[in-house]
């Protein structure tokens, strides 16, 4: 069999050995458990970035555009079904970003971790119009959406009422350092309030949530961390639905390095029967 090679964005010849299944965008109709909260941007906090991303363009605001503030969102995501399988996710968005090759501004991931290397590829990867069949091509000539995914452990604990409260809590750590999470979160209901739920849909939002993502570094070792590059801007929008309760979140969000070391409201929104899509626009 002749060996099929191609030039992925991060300069790296690629080849069939590759260790990562392709699961193409769009990922669609994706069962999760969802958490988040918002705030308002006060600047670009100090570890928004990986140090991988920080290095290059990506985190360059004369390449990437210049960041310009608006609400910020955490959110954490326990996906039970996708096309990598089961995972869990923590990302940041600080805010909106200018987006250069359009000349708009749009939110943006920069800080993002999950607990399984596929998702990580996958979040990333790039592929060539030449390498899919004509049945396929409007997936497989696309990047999925540059974002910067990095490996992490999570660790959910169940709650004692999961009727009303899935978990009682989350740590999130890296794989060098699993005993210090840089992220240990406390989640309790709001007496009456949590028993009250709200239909979420991301299209009742009366603004722009379409994703302007730069393109991102590749890492040396990519085979085994599948920190896989890009060359393109890319862009990508997130659709979330179910119906949502709010919570009490307390504890330690974020250590100034691994993650931003955030004061968010202490009120969280959580769907416990969330079904999520991202495609690339």
């Amino acid at each position: 069999m002749t060996e099929s090679t191609s030039e992925p964005a991060g300069g790296v010849t690629q080849t069939d050995d590759i260790p990562f299944e392709d699961k193409p965008s769009p990922w669609l109709n994706m069962k999760a458990q969802y958490f988040c909260a918002v705030g308002w941007a006060r600047g670009l906090p100090t570890g928004s970035y990986a140090d991988l991303e920080a290095q290059s363009s990506f985190a360059d605001p004369e390449v990437s555009g210049q960041f310009k503030g608006g609400a910020c969102m955490v959110m954490i995501v326990r996906y039970l079904d996708t096309p990598v399988g089961p995972y869990d996710e923590i990302l940041w968005v600080p805010g909106w970003f200018e987006v250069p090759p359009k000349k708009a501004s749009n939110p943006r991931v920069t800080r993002i971790y999950v607990s399984r290397k596929e998702s990580i590829y996958n979040g990333t990867v790039f592929f060539r119009q030449d390498q899919c069949s004509a049945a396929s091509h409007t997936d497989f000539g696309r990047k999925n959406w540059n974002i910067p995914k990095h490996l992490a452990n999570f660790k959910f604990t169940p709650s004692e009422t999961p009727s009303t409260m899935p978990y009682s809590s989350v740590e999130i750590s890296l794989p060098s350092n699993p005993d210090q999470p840089f992220v240990a979160l406390q989640f309790s209901p709001l007496t009456l309030v949590s028993k009250l739920s709200f239909p979420v849909h991301t299209s009742y939002v009366p603004v722009n949530l379409l994703l302007g993502m730069a393109p991102i570094p590749e890492s040396e070792s990519w085979r085994e961390d599948a920190l896989v590059g890009t060359k393109e801007w890319c862009h990508a929008r997130v659709d979330i639905s179910g119906w949502g309760r709010m919570m009490r979140v307390e504890g330690k969000l974020g250590d100034g390095q691994s993650f931003p070391e955030l004061s968010m409201s202490s009120y969280w929104v959580y769907i416990n029967d969330a079904k999520l899509s991202c495609m690339s626009i």
